[in-house]
């Protein structure tokens, strides 16, 4: 699930419709790049809605990710928080 701020891309469900791409979107919107700032990652157990949406039972655990993007000055462009079913990921961290 993302979210952005509608007040600063309000043609951004029309761009991301169009294009399936949040980076194009958010280019059409005026932002020509953006980083990740900030990723967290816990776990939690699942609720109904989103248990459904994953095809598993509600209360099994599942890792959360949530993220913060922003542009080159700095400013949040996207909040994302994506849930994933925990026994069918692997998380590998490369330094």
């Amino acid at each position: 699930t993302s979210w952005f701020e509608q007040a600063r891309f309000p043609g951004l469900v029309a761009a991301y419709a169009e294009t399936g791409s949040f980076t194009e979107a958010l280019r059409r919107c005026g932002v020509e790049d953006y980083t990740r700032k900030e990723t967290k990652v816990s776990a939690e157990l699942i609720d109904t809605q989103d248990g459904a949406l994953l095809e598993i039972a509600p209360g099994q655990p599942v890792l959360v990710v949530e993220s913060v993007n922003v542009d080159p000055d700095g400013r949040p462009t996207q909040y994302t928080r994506t849930r994933m079913a925990a026994d069918r990921i692997q998380v590998v961290i490369e330094s």
